[in-house]
């Protein structure tokens, strides 16, 4: 992977990170962004609503702090790629910290697709901070979808 390339994956997965972080304190902030309904093309702009609605969590767990969780593991991935290579290679596997990546942001699209239908066709409503995240995702899984294919 090129330097250039090196640096928008490590841009996207801290925009990643702060975004999600900032969504699981506002999950913790009581009144957070109520009253802040906007309308865009039909459909509801509610964070807060989205952030309390039954879908905001698995368990007790908001849903952001796996989004944090996973693009703190892109963003290590990215750190520790030469360690990643090296675990490869010693065990004679053809794989790069790439392929890792690729596993990773597969995941992540998969959720990230179950979340957006969620947001247009169960809740109805959307939340901003919650689409940052789906492009930012979708951009990291695209990056990568097309690096694993230059290297076939």
């Amino acid at each position: 992977m090129n330097k250039n390339l090196q640096i928008v994956y490590f841009v996207l997965s801290i925009i990643g990170m702060v975004d999600a972080y900032y969504l699981v304190l506002l999950h913790y902030e009581p009144g957070a962004c109520l009253g802040q309904s906007q309308t865009l093309f039909g459909l509801s702009i509610d964070c807060g609503y989205v952030l309390r609605s039954e879908y905001s969590k698995i368990g007790s767990i908001p849903i952001a702090f796996f989004g944090l969780m996973y693009y703190l593991m892109v963003f290590l991935s990215l750190y520790f790629d030469k360690q990643i290579i090296n675990q490869f290679n010693k065990r004679q596997m053809p794989y790069t910290h790439l392929h890792v990546i690729f596993i990773l942001t597969s995941i992540g699209l998969l959720f990230t697709s179950v979340l957006l239908f969620l947001l247009f066709f169960i809740i109805k409503v959307i939340c901003s901070y919650c689409l940052i995240s789906a492009i930012t995702t979708i951009t990291l899984f695209i990056l990568t979808f097309r690096e694993i294919k230059k290297m076939k």
